[in-house]
């Protein structure tokens, strides 16, 4: 159960990693 938010959250925070780094662009 742990695990499976730590995933979903690194997903989220994969998402907004790509975000940041189109904004960068």
């Amino acid at each position: 159960f742990t695990r499976r938010i730590k995933d979903g959250k690194s997903r989220v925070d994969e998402r907004l990693f790509a975000h940041e780094l189109k904004k960068a662009n």
